[in-house]
């Protein structure tokens, strides 16, 4: 069976609690938005697989949280049934001065359909351009 408009509703609703809570250095919802056995793949900080593990690799960014804003949009979401795929590129900038652009990327999510809802099942971060900060 196709997605739903309120699937797709649930999945961009996770995409924007991921990066609120992100941005806000929230480690138990940031981590909450994986399944539990799912997988964080970044350029920048490789692969860490598990729900527990995702949450301890958030934990070690958290202080910086405030530091910057995660901007994704573009989004195209696919998928039937449980399962659905979302691409959609990323825009990351600093909230204080000189408020640069820091990384453009694009996101490669498969998500599944849990109990709980729609949920990352592997996130995929791959960077286009990014400078040291």
């Amino acid at each position: 069976m196709p997605l739903s408009v309120e699937d797709r509703m649930e999945i961009l609703a996770l995409v924007t609690r991921y990066n609120h809570a992100v941005d806000a250095g929230d480690i138990d919802t940031r981590s909450e938005t994986f399944t539990v056995d799912g997988v964080w793949d970044s350029d920048t900080s490789g692969v860490v697989t598990s729900r527990a593990a995702i949450r301890e690799h958030a934990a070690t960014r958290a202080p910086q949280a405030h530091l910057r804003r995660h901007w994704t949009n573009s989004p195209v979401i696919e998928g039937d049934g449980d399962h659905a795929t979302i691409r959609q590129y990323l825009w990351l900038v600093e909230t204080v001065e000189p408020r640069r652009t820091l990384m453009i990327g694009t996101y490669h999510d498969t998500l599944r359909r849990e109990p709980e809802g729609w949920l990352f099942a592997k996130r995929v971060l791959r960077v286009h351009s990014r400078i040291d900060y």
